[in-house]
């Protein structure tokens, strides 16, 4: 017999609760490891994302241009110098932001990765000896002889 709708959507829900708890937990941990890594790279998202809106107004900009200044008995390009211009600070930006990303991932992962082994190492020294013994643990000390981190990224 099938079970009701009702007890899957609740489950689901459940599901996504547990994951915006870990989703939150983990980026709060995240922030306090490395804020300016962590924005910088939030930035860099956002205006990746930005680029291609901005060329395509860029693109629109430098054609109106072009036609205003051929469409003259006297060609005039220099209203076409600055979306020229606008072009190459996009492309510019572009790339900056891409390598500065780069760089952020791998010196976040870098940090991160040695704020949660430093945490997981500060937590295990408190622990009793005993604990790490029983067979219940065996699985959580494999999962955390994993690189931890990386997952977490």
């Amino acid at each position: 017999m099938t079970k009701p709708i009702t007890e899957t959507i609740r489950k689901s829900f459940e599901a996504s609760a547990e994951l915006l708890r870990s989703g939150r937990w983990a980026f709060e941990l995240a922030w306090r490891s490395h804020r300016f890594l962590l924005a910088g790279r939030l930035a860099c998202a956002l205006l990746v994302g930005l680029v291609p809106a901005a060329f395509a107004m860029m693109i629109r900009g430098l054609v109106n241009a072009v036609v205003v200044a051929t469409t003259q008995a006297e060609p005039d390009l220099s209203s076409v110098l600055p979306w020229l211009i606008a072009g190459l600070a996009i492309t510019v930006s572009d790339v900056v932001s891409r390598m500065f990303d780069r760089y952020a991932a791998a010196r976040f992962e870098d940090d991160f990765d040695l704020d949660v082994t430093s945490s997981i190492m500060e937590h295990a020294d408190r622990l009793d000896i005993g604990y790490f013994e029983g067979a219940q643990f065996q699985d959580t000390l494999e999962r955390a002889r994993q690189n931890t981190t990386f997952h977490l990224v």
